[in-house]
């Protein structure tokens, strides 16, 4: 990865070359620095459910992806990412499906403004967390999601209004993830508060950082306001994503959010593309 210097602005930017692991980053990030929080099945992997709904492999293939939906309980649903369809087994119907937008972070931040009083969530704030969550639907958001990285937020009182925090990691790359703002506290700059913040972290640990998002929606204002981010034709390829689930009573004792909460954070974060299990159709 080389470095230069703009002449316009001097300010330090990060020439990004195309890297191979951000086309599969699930895979890569299970793989890699998140391997403890995997489950296998074969030569598929998933995110054990309580952190993230996401499963991956090295491509996704009809045998491939069978294996992954061989490890879900019933009515789990499970993200796929990847540059190509996923060739989805018979027994599996495909609800929706879109594009990911990846954004990669090409400049160093300078200096971060502390006027706000911003801090780490922990174990202490995860209900709060989950509350914010289901009230502004930045992406799936598990009950563990906040132990994959770090994650800040800025209360008012004992009310958490904004919260961002890291996802999935990529070799040197960090996602910045779930960036929401409480709507009575929309406008007041909260969210550029706390990705700049954030940002300054991960940057500070010598690692650069990413984001993932539904080619069909908004950006937080913390991305359409920080410049540093940017969409890189390397990466503006489709992502397909798949859901996968099979027919039971609940998801809430398996770590997932209740079934339509989870399906409506998914469809915010990506057009996902959803595949139901059929009854009395076995996978091959």
């Amino acid at each position: 990865m080389n470095s230069r210097t703009d002449p316009q602005s001097n300010e330090f930017l990060i020439e990004i070359e195309s890297e191979a692991y951000l086309d599969n980053v699930v895979w890569s990030s299970l793989t890699g620095a998140h391997s403890e929080l995997a489950q296998r099945n074969g030569s598929a992997l998933r995110y054990r459910p309580e952190f993230a709904p996401f499963g991956a492999a090295e491509d996704y293939t009809y045998d491939r992806v069978a294996q992954i939906a061989g490890m879900l309980l019933p009515m789990e649903r499970v993200a796929l990412v990847s540059t190509n369809r996923p060739e989805v087994p018979p027994g599996y119907d495909v609800v929706l499906e879109g594009r990911v937008l990846q954004m990669i972070a090409g400049r160093h931040l300078r200096s971060v403004d502390e006027g706000t009083v911003i801090r780490r969530l922990g174990i202490e704030d995860v209900e709060s967390m989950l509350r914010l969550v289901q009230l502004t639907e930045p992406g799936p958001f598990s009950a563990r999601t906040y132990e994959m990285g770090t994650y800040f937020g800025i209360k008012e009182g004992t009310q958490l209004v904004a919260m961002a925090g890291e996802r999935m990691v990529a070799r040197d790359y960090v996602e910045v993830s779930a960036v929401c703002t409480h709507p009575g506290w929309r406008g007041r700059g909260l969210g550029r508060l706390l990705m700049e913040h954030l940002c300054m972290s991960i940057q500070q640990r010598g690692v650069f950082r990413f984001s993932m998002f539904s080619a069909t929606t908004h950006l937080p204002s913390g991305f359409t306001r920080n410049s540093d981010f940017r969409t890189h034709a390397a990466y503006a390829s489709l992502r397909s994503c798949a859901l996968v689930s099979r027919p039971v009573d609940s998801l809430s004792d398996h770590g997932f959010l209740p079934h339509r909460c989870m399906s409506e954070l998914a469809s915010q974060y990506i057009r996902h593309r959803f595949v139901r299990r059929r009854p009395n159709v076995a996978a091959r």
